[in-house]
């Protein structure tokens, strides 16, 4: 039996997403999500980051930098070894089947992405 090991977070996108096309012409989606862990106290954030191929691309584009976002799907390892140390390095992904953003349906429908709400914050005062 095939071992799967499977990833569900809710965060807050830490920039817009970028996309990108392979050589095969699939688009790739590429996203951070900031996940708070423990208490507030702690302090302690996961910052995930999450791939998306093929039309599930369509989801993210919308998400800016600050929306709640929902991603599920397969966890990844990347391993490589560090040119200038020489130390092996290994970093935990997600390569979603389930991505949406839980910002406001209005915000996505009509606002661009580098928008004042009515409280004056913008987008890019946002820490994450």
């Amino acid at each position: 039996m095939a071992n799967y090991a499977s990833m569900t977070v809710i965060g807050h996108a830490t920039r817009e997403p970028m996309f990108r096309t392979t050589k095969t012409g699939m688009e790739v989606g590429s996203l951070t999500i900031a996940v708070n862990i423990g208490r507030k106290e702690d302090n302690a954030v996961l910052w995930q980051d999450v791939t998306v191929f093929g039309k599930q691309n369509a989801f993210i584009q919308d998400i800016r930098k600050g929306d709640l976002v929902f991603a599920s799907g397969r966890v990844t390892i990347e391993k490589w070894q560090d040119k200038t140390t020489g130390e092996n390095r290994e970093k935990q992904g997600l390569i979603a089947n389930d991505i949406y953003s839980m910002a406001p349906r209005e915000r996505i429908q009509q606002q661009p992405a580098n928008h004042r709400d009515n409280d004056g914050v913008q987008e890019d005062d946002f820490a994450f």
